[in-house]
């Protein structure tokens, strides 16, 4: 919003002004008359550095000068007073930031962002004076402007002393005219800045501000120009072109800022090239003082079309002549092409569009350069993307002029981002702000044939509510006062008073809440579970969705388990797993536009830039001039360094780029297991996402064991239609599980293969009987018959035997009554196996099963017979409906007598495999939530984990009796502390950190030593505080170290002990915003590696809880420190005595899951 020196203030604006009168005429001018006297005293050579802005750009009426380079700056407070006529000036270059390593965002160690090599305490200034000089040879003829490309936030602009003009918006354009106020000779151009942090009231930012650069840099970030022009002037030209009526329009307005009437002609010119393609004329007198209206319309019939893959661009010319000489020139650059919605498709020249986007925030200098938008753009087409969504607010003008460039399809967004919550949107000044900033970002943009949508917003009705959905609504009209050439939406906020052009929802399946992938994620396709909330009478955007912003470890164990916590690489891996998983769904429901959050920042890898600085030949050109880039500061680069790559992908970048092939053919099912001699059933979607019909030959095979089966079908398909496919396959026989490879082909018309996708396939052969008898719980006519059908011997429970294994049939619900009465058979050591029940089902000993179905579970205890060979894939995407492995998983009390066999859900903390010991002496329950048997007759894991399961229910469950030395350790495990070696407990716990229970292992070392031969297992804790104790103990040579508090909040279970068998990496995982409480301190080094059993983490996820832009780089640089081992065993002849540096002694929920997973492992194996 650009005001000159008299235009009456916002209500915001001229209460801050009137509140410190820092700006009033009368005390400028009395301080800029004191400051000329002060310098017309000296010499000027004695305080005048070199003049900035040399001309650059010439044109028919208009001379440009660049005023970038290097400008004086002094830091203030704001308010802002007067401007500073003495104290200390320091040096900035313009364009830049001041403080591009502000907090939260921004802020690194190792300064990844410290572009400037700005002063610390610049971080926290919130205003700030700018000033230089330029130099006239005379009086201009014209009009004299300066012009702003951008300031954030509020520029107030002085020439000479005199306030010629105020800016409030940090993303847009803006022009003062200081004719009035130049003079032949040096002139001094002040401009005093107030940062994002200046004006923001206590309701919030009353401007739209963006994201979060918007919201923390300030200063001059884009170029400055001193324009001395003609007093005709063309504005607000609207060039509009229109592939339907094969039509050209122009409009626009002259005005006369002389003194005398003008008769002008005004000529419109369309080149290609240097070729005229037609010429109009226009004659119009027009009065000093006034504006006229302008416009041209022209049919072209053949008109070369500009679209993503020919992005053809012509220039059109508008000069305005007066007696024969050109006074006045513009020029624009345009792309003949048109947008349109109708139904639910979005148009480009009348051929349907799906849209496979990326998108990104904004952060400053170094992706301000034509390079970095030629790098980002190259990398997303290679990765099959054909949108930007530049998001969160205006981007520099470069990056719609490259797309114009390369053909990249371009969302143009606003600045109000809603997303923060810190908009003040009480103040009804706070709307008429940003319908100002709407038409000042429109008007920047509109003739660039990239853009093919505006939007409006992004998500203030997520974020605030739908309290706001009239306002939020209203936004449409002032961009459509600029420009109907384009449909208009709202970011996230779906449909608000039904006036969007198309639809667009944020995170409308995550895996929080729909953990069954893939299935879950085919909710909007037909048949799915929402496939009606998508009316399909307008285009849908799903625009943003994936978790990788947010999600650690912990949630993504949801599908891979263990293997998020080990290295980002797993973080990636996981999220490509879900990622893929939600754009094969989303896909599948025809959605207009799908955008992962997000390919460009997290699908590459951060690039490890070192010791990279730059010079320049001057710094009067175009565009900012970094001094440096710090590590991981940026995952493209642009031409920094030819040590490294343009880009390096990731998992996630994979994921992305094989799913946004526009001709694809997709797995609905991700099951690995099949039986030989079944008929194995497939669907296969096949998309033809081009605006041409196609052409396809589908071929699915399965290859292994020396055998090959396959098929194939032939399809039509015309532009964006996709097609379910029943892939069906005779499976061979096999004598032995065979390992083999799923395979599906989709070719072209010419046979060519455009996509070839294949994941492994398990051939099983039915087991032999199973021998045994077992007690069934009725009614359970289903589990009966199932058990009989695998050669179990079934008989009914009477209600009290217990001389064969009792089993609760699948869904059967035992009632509170029947829980009792199972309860007292296990008193008296009958052994037990509650089948899967459904959700809601829950017992009045703390065991309920959960609501959400799942497709992935995970093997916690390796080397239990049951599970010993099994992989995370074998309990995983069963063959059957949805593929689930489970109805809901088990919740659990959190005791020492449950024993986690398998797990899943977030942070694996629900289980789907369990052994539960009710009572000391008591016989076993264990809980299973596979539906081994609905499911036995299609999945072959049924079958076999059924075959392990019932012999190992009736099998005797051994418990170690625990004793411990020390007073803390007995009362964290509810055991009375005892001063010598127990005859009748083969478990000993040894506190190493009370100094009376160290004596006395000092004086018991060879006791103990015979103890563990004989067959007991010694456990120390805090054993680094005594590691010459523990060196004699075990004969082993480590050393003990100090772990860096960076890495001392999770630690890694290597799964190579059935010690520490049902303890996840989840609950190994201490990491925190604050840090607190923590897991590990010290660690050992010279640990055999066949000893180790847990060691310290490799990086620290405490740094994933940092700020969105900084969080991968701050955990990458969290490595590095050798890893060390926090868990060891030594065996001793028939013993064990295990080494544990583990920090679980406290009253946290976190220590307390995890002393008793360590107690159940150890005094059950």
């Amino acid at each position: 919003m650009s005001r000159g020196r008299h235009a009456k203030l916002s209500r915001w604006g001229r209460w801050r002004l009137n509140r410190s009168h820092r700006f009033t005429r009368r005390r400028f001018l009395i301080g800029a008359a004191a400051f000329m006297a002060l310098i017309s005293a000296g010499s000027a050579s004695h305080w005048l550095p070199a003049l900035a802005g040399n001309p650059s750009r010439t044109k028919p009426g208009q001379t440009r000068r660049l005023l970038n380079g290097v400008w004086d700056f002094q830091p203030a407070s704001y308010p802002l007073g007067d401007a500073p006529l003495s104290g200390q000036w320091a040096k900035i270059r313009v364009p830049s930031e001041w403080n591009m390593t502000a907090p939260p965002n921004f802020a690194t160690s190792w300064g990844a962002y410290d572009i400037w090599e700005t002063p610390a305490a610049w971080d926290e200034v919130d205003a700030a004076w700018y000033r230089t000089y330029f130099k006239l040879p005379s009086h201009p003829n014209g009009l004299l402007k300066i012009r702003f490309d951008a300031v954030n936030f509020a520029a107030f602009v002085y020439v000479n002393g005199h306030l010629v003009g105020e800016h409030y918006g940090g993303t847009v354009p803006f022009t003062v005219d200081a004719t009035e106020w130049v003079h032949p000779g040096v002139n001094t151009l002040w401009v005093a800045v107030a940062g994002p942090k200046a004006i923001r009231t206590p309701g919030g930012f009353p401007y739209p501000m963006g994201s979060w650069w918007g919201q923390l840099c300030g200063g001059i970030w884009q170029d400055v120009w001193l324009i001395e022009q003609d007093p005709l002037e063309i504005s607000d030209l609207r060039l509009q072109t229109s592939t339907r009526r094969q039509r050209l329009s122009l409009q626009g307005e002259l005005s006369n800022h002389g003194p005398q009437r003008e008769a002008t002609l005004i000529t419109l010119s369309v080149w290609d090239g240097s070729q005229l393609v037609f010429r109009q004329d226009h004659h119009l007198t027009i009065p000093p003082g006034t504006r006229a209206a302008i416009s041209w319309t022209q049919t072209w019939p053949d008109a070369h079309w500009w679209n993503a893959d020919d992005p053809y661009l012509y220039y059109a010319t508008i000069d305005v002549r007066v007696d024969n000489r050109v006074r006045e020139s513009v020029s624009l650059r345009f792309g003949f092409r048109e947008v349109w919605v109708a139904g639910d498709r979005l148009y480009l020249n009348g051929q349907p569009l799906r849209l496979f986007g990326d998108e990104w925030h904004y952060f400053g200098s170094l992706e301000n350069n034509r390079q970095y938008a030629h790098t980002w753009y190259r990398m997303a087409k290679a990765a099959h993307v054909n949108y930007i969504r530049l998001h969160a607010m205006p981007y520099p003008p470069l990056f719609y002029d490259v797309a114009d460039e390369v053909g990249m399809l371009i969302v143009a967004e606003s600045a109000i981002y809603g997303s923060s919550k810190n908009l003040d949107l009480t103040d009804p000044a706070f709307w008429v702000h940003a319908k100002e900033h709407l038409i000042a970002r429109v008007r920047r943009d509109r003739h660039h044939p990239s853009i093919i949508l505006w939007s409006a917003e992004n998500e203030v009705l997520l974020a605030y509510g739908l309290t706001w959905v009239n306002d939020v609504a209203a936004l449409k009209q002032p961009i459509l006062s600029q420009d109907r050439t384009r449909p208009i939406y709202f970011e996230g906020d779906g449909d608000p008073d039904g006036v969007a052009d198309l639809i667009s929802w944020h995170y409308p399946l995550e895996i929080t809440t729909a953990p069954a992938l893939p299935h879950s994620f085919y909710a909007f396709a037909r048949g799915g579970s929402q496939y009606t909330r998508w009316k399909r009478q307008k285009p849908l955007m799903i625009s943003e969705f994936g978790l990788m912003w947010k999600a650690g470890p912990k949630l993504l164990s949801v599908v891979t388990g263990n293997a998020p916590f080990h290295d980002i690489e797993g973080l990636w891996s996981a999220n490509a797993m879900i990622t893929r998983a939600q754009i094969e769904g989303f896909r599948a429901a025809g959605v207009t536009g799908v955008t992962p959050w997000n390919l460009v920042w997290y699908g590459n890898q951060p690039l490890p830039y070192a010791h990279i600085r730059w010079r320049y030949p001057s710094l009067n050109t175009r565009g900012p001039k970094p001094l440096r880039v710090g590590r991981y500061a940026d995952t493209l680069n642009p031409g920094w360094t030819t040590k490294l790559p343009a880009w390096r992908p990731n998992a996630l970048h994979q994921a992305i780029s094989q799913s946004f092939r526009a001709r694809a053919a997709f797995n609905r099912q991700w099951g690995m297991h099949a039986f030989a001699q079944s008929t194995l059933q497939r669907t296969i979607t096949v998309h033809n996402d081009t605006a041409d019909a196609a052409a396809f030959t589908l071929t699915w095979r399965w290859t292994g064991g020396g055998q090959q089966r396959q098929a194939h079908v032939r399809l039509q398909l015309e532009p964006l239609g996709r097609q379910n496919v029943d892939a069906l396959l005779p499976l061979p026989a096999v004598s032995t599980p065979t390992e083999g490879t799923w395979e599906i082909v989709l070719a072209g018309e010419d046979g060519s293969p455009l996509v070839q996708t294949s994941r492994p396939l398990i051939l099983f052969p039915h087991l032999a009987p199973i021998r045994g008898t077992v007690q069934v719980v009725v009614p359970a006519y289903h589990t009966v018959q199932s058990l009989r059908q695998q050669g179990l011997t079934v008989v009914r429970w009477d209600g009290s035997s217990v001389d064969a294994p009792i089993i609760v049939g699948e869904n059967t619900l035992p009632n509170a009554a029947l829980w009792n009465t199972l309860l007292q058979a296990a008193a008296r050591n009958a052994h037990i196996l509650v089948l899967s029940q459904p959700p809601r089902w829950s017992n009045a000993s703390g065991f309920s099963v959960d609501l959400m179905p799942v497709t992935r579970t995970f093997v916690q205890a390796p080397h239990n017979p049951i599970l010993h060979d099994l992989t995370d894939d074998d309990l995983s995407w069963w063959e059957g409906p949805g593929e689930t492995v489970a109805p809901g998983l088990l919740n659990f009390p959190d005791s020492a007598q449950v024993f986690i066999l398998a797990n899943g859900g977030e942070a694996m903390a629900n289980a789907s495999l369990v052994r539960w010991i009710p009572m000391s002496g008591a016989g076993p329950i264990w809980f299973c939530q596979y539906p081994i048997v609905s499911r036995i007759a299609q999945e072959p894991l049924a079958q076999r984990l059924l075959a392990r399961l019932v012999p190992a229910v009736a099998q005797p469950v051994t418990e170690r009796a625990l004793a411990c030395w020390g007073t803390a350790l007995g009362t964290w495990f509810g055991t009375t502390p005892t001063d010598s070696i127990p005859s009748t407990s083969d478990l000993l716990l040894i506190d190493l950190a009370d100094p009376v229970v160290q004596g006395r292992v000092a004086n018991s070392l060879s006791s103990l030593r015979a103890w563990v031969a004989a067959g007991g297992r010694l456990w120390l804790h805090g054993g680094s505080i005594k590691p010459a104790l523990v060196r004699s103990l075990t004969g082993q040579a480590a050393q003990a170290v100090q772990v860096p508090s960076r890495l001392g909040q999770g630690a890694l279970n290597l799964g190579q002990s059935a010690l520490t068998d049902g303890i996840s990496n989840a609950v190994l995982d201490w990491s925190s915003p604050t840090g607190e409480p923590v897991l590990v301190t010290h660690a050992w080094r010279n640990v055999p590696a066949s000893a180790q059993l847990i060691n310290t983490v490799t990086v620290n996820w405490q740094d994933y809880h940092k700020p969105e832009q900084i969080k991968t780089a701050s955990v990458l640089m969290s490595g590095g420190w050798p890893t060390a081992t926090v868990v060891w065993a030594s065996a001793l002849q028939k013993g064990t005595i295990v080494i544990d540096e583990l920090q679980w002694d406290n009253s946290t929920s976190l220590a307390s899951t995890l002393r008793n997973r360590i107690l159940a492992a150890l005094s059950t194996v």
